[in-house]
């Protein structure tokens, strides 16, 4: 892979530069979306299904309307996919602590498992782009992340009752090799 040459600061927000950005996170997105989508095929789960289990997995506790409005997708699209994967045994719904009428998500062991391998797909392609970019480029990057989409980061982790606002770590157990 070749080395991108420095960027003068004053141009990075050239038209150029921010198009050439939005081409590298398409096709990340996609590449990403690949892998997972081959994993979910392997599972029997659509890919808005494996979606949504591994959204559960970084912030368990979500509730419908939240997993929707982070997947950009409607009601028709997540309630079948989120009713499949509670038939499969993969996710449960929990009533709210501070609202009753809201059913929060949660993985089951079951739902643990199968997100981890799903992940395992995903993270080495990640840990190699992070590590070619370094520390530096990796915080960068998250911020840009926050910037472009803030409802997925900070904001989902708070919405989940108990967690006071600070972002949550991932569900997924550390696997047992």
């Amino acid at each position: 892979m070749t080395e991108r040459p420095a960027i003068d600061s004053r141009l990075f927000l050239r038209e150029a530069s921010l198009l050439e950005g939005w081409a590298g996170l398409a096709v990340a997105s996609r590449r990403l979306d690949a892998r997972l989508a081959a994993e979910a095929k392997a599972s029997g789960l659509p890919l808005t299904a494996a979606r949504i289990l591994l959204l559960i997995a970084a912030h368990e506790g979500l509730d419908g309307k939240r997993i929707e409005s982070l997947l950009a997708r409607p009601r028709a699209s997540v309630a079948p996919r989120i009713a499949l994967l509670v038939r499969r045994g993969l996710i449960e719904r929990r009533v709210a602590r501070d609202d009753r009428r809201r059913r929060q998500h949660y993985l089951t062991e079951e739902g643990h498992t199968l997100a981890r391998a799903m992940f395992a797909r995903l993270a080495p392609l990640m840990a190699t782009a992070y590590r070619r970019a370094g520390a530096d480029a990796v915080i960068g990057f998250q911020r840009v992340l926050d910037a472009l989409a803030p409802e997925s980061a900070a904001s989902a982790a708070s919405d989940v009752a108990g967690l006071g606002g600070q972002m949550a770590g991932s569900s997924l157990p550390a696997s047992r090799s």
